[in-house]
């Protein structure tokens, strides 16, 4: 099995137990490492999440070494209620240390 092979691996489908809670078509929400899956399953059941979507957002940016406008997707944003009741947005990157 070679590196690209390994890296793939992990790549599935979730499939949410509270589909109402993700900003998107929830029939198809696509994982690409098992800690992102672990992610999607804490958002899933976690009361605190009110909803949460998965490579959902589109950032544009500008790259200037090609000079071109490029797009860059956030694993995840998440709208949560906090201890005191406020409302919070967050986008979420998964990244192993490795990769930072």
């Amino acid at each position: 099995m070679n590196m690209q092979e390994r890296k793939q691996k992990y790549k599935g489908k979730y499939i949410p137990e509270n589909p109402s809670k993700y900003m998107g078509d929830s029939d198809n929400i696509i994982y690409r490492s098992m800690w992102e899956r672990r992610c999607m399953k804490y958002f899933d059941i976690n009361p605190s999440v009110l909803q949460w979507a998965s490579e959902e957002v589109v950032i544009p940016y500008y790259d200037s070494m090609t000079k071109k406008v490029r797009r860059y997707f956030p694993d995840f944003l998440i709208k949560v209620k906090t201890k005191d009741g406020k409302l919070k947005t967050h986008l979420i990157e998964v990244k192993p240390t490795k990769d930072l």
